[in-house]
């Protein structure tokens, strides 16, 4: 990706953090800004107290996938996370030499595909972070934005220690005279004095989609202390995702078909079928959030990021992102290079890629990871296929092709799908601390029982009961 217009120093972020899957405020992982509204005990909401459900399957011990930390090796690190990329410097590995995060995966639907987006941790570097103290000056307010970029967050206590406010933005900036929406920001406050002071540090998990708030206190927890004694961690919901205009496209129901619609049509009918599912999905959109879903998108978060930085009283924006977080990140410096302050883009994301290329690309992203797994596997007695990585691999595709003609019995009245599967596998690629739950989940699946898969793919797309 393009670093020409970045300027500053690397932002070194060391030391791993932790951070609930279930977090105190339920807010749903939205995809692409597409959110669920069906019944309680089904999927849970982006603003209201997520159901308690059915009572979950017990783990075996070290292998739920909560409350996970990750270690995974360098080698696998540089390779399959790709590097930091910062204004003025080479491209430099990722190192991991402590634990750091859960997997966060979010598996997005885009015509036959699924790309998912996953921000698994902070990345370790040895030197210190150091800002010099002469910022960069922010240009002229937009036409017409003035208002907006004069207003002042308020502030009040929020969930996990954070501080949180309401930020206000044009809903449409062709027209910022306009109907407004709210955007939920929330800040975990720098630790040293005042007067010490850098700045604010704007962060990222990806998605797209991602809700960001409850990540500030994740980042802020495990950032570098030099970092946290001087700069407010900040995350915002983006526009039509968790707290902020969240965007209402399917009911529950119609959520399920859309996740469990078969991901390998073999038939011209089962083509017909899912790309109905896409058609009906998109108009659910336009019905139930008319204003909204012509309004969401990568051009205004980036707007809205920069209304941001000016109600943080930064003149220049300092960001870290994460995976879509890092196109967010590349397209801020495009539109407003004078105000870039000190940026980490983790997992780069190539802007000149199209749809196809990044799912391409992801795919075989997937399938090393996948024969990782097998190789793994294979050396292990609780491996639940026997033989070589190749007889692992086969034992997998096996399991997909007969899901394909028949589904598994699994919780409850509940039927282990190909599609529930596939999105397991995806979801357990993300770490290597996740294998040990799916070699269970397989282990239970070669006997008949779904439920350890099905489990993984509830975890992936948020469902709770």
């Amino acid at each position: 990706m393009t670093t020409a217009s970045m300027r500053g120093s690397a932002l070194n972020v060391p030391s791993g953090f932790r951070r609930p899957l279930r977090r105190p405020m339920p807010l749903r992982r939205h995809c692409a800004g597409v959110s669920s509204s069906g019944p309680p005990g089904e999927w849970s909401r982006a603003n209201s107290t997520a159901p308690a459900g059915r009572s979950r399957r017990p783990w075996r011990s070290g292998e739920r996938p909560l409350r996970m930390s990750i270690r995974p090796s360098r080698r696998h690190s540089a390779r399959s996370r790709g590097s930091v990329r910062s204004a003025g410097l080479p491209d430099h590995d990722v190192r991991w030499p402590h634990a750091c995060s859960e997997v966060w995966p979010m598996i997005v639907r885009y015509g036959f595909t699924r790309i998912a987006a996953a921000a698994v941790g902070i990345a370790t570097a040895a030197a210190a972070f150091v800002l010099p103290t002469t910022a960069v000056r922010a240009a002229d307010t937009p036409a017409g934005l003035d208002a907006y970029y004069a207003q002042v967050l308020e502030w009040t206590s929020c969930s996990s220690g954070l501080s949180c406010a309401w930020l206000t933005v044009p809903l449409d900036y062709a027209k910022p005279d306009g109907q407004t929406i709210r955007l939920r920001v929330g800040k975990a406050a720098m630790t040293g004095p005042a007067e010490g002071r850098q700045g604010s540090l704007v962060v990222n998990p990806g998605g797209p989609g991602a809700p960001a708030v409850d990540f500030a206190r994740s980042v802020a927890d495990g950032i570098a202390p030099n970092v946290a004694k001087s700069f407010d961690v900040v995350g915002f919901d983006p526009r039509g995702v968790g707290l902020s205009q969240p965007i209402v496209c399917m009911t529950g129901e119609q959520t399920t078909r859309w996740l469990q619609a078969d991901q390998s049509p073999d038939t011209p009918a089962e083509v017909r079928r899912l790309m109905r599912l896409s058609a009906d999905l998109a108009q659910g959109c336009l019905t139930k959030s008319p204003l909204m879903a012509r309004h969401v998108g990568t051009e205004n978060t980036v707007r809205d990021m920069d209304i941001l930085r000016e109600a943080l009283g930064d003149s220049s924006l300092n960001f870290l992102g994460f995976s879509y977080g890092t196109y967010l990140g590349t397209l801020y410096a495009e539109q407003f290079p004078e105000r870039v302050g000190r940026f980490v883009l983790d997992g780069a994301l190539d802007p000149s890629l199209d749809l196809m290329e990044i799912s391409k690309g992801q795919s075989g992203g997937f399938q090393v990871a996948m024969e990782r797994f097998a190789k793994d596997c294979s050396r292990r007695d609780s491996c639940p296929y026997a033989g070589s990585a190749a007889d692992v691999l086969g034992g997998i595709n096996a399991l997909l092709a007969e899901l394909d003609r028949k589904p598994m019995k699994a919780t409850g009245s509940r039927r282990l799908l190909q599609s529930d599967a596939v999105t397991a596998l995806f979801t357990s690629m993300y770490s290597e601390t996740m294998w040990p739950s799916l070699r269970s989940a397989l282990e239970e699946a070669v006997k008949g029982d779904g439920s350890g898969l099905l489990d993984l793919a509830d975890y992936a797309n948020d469902r709770t009961g």
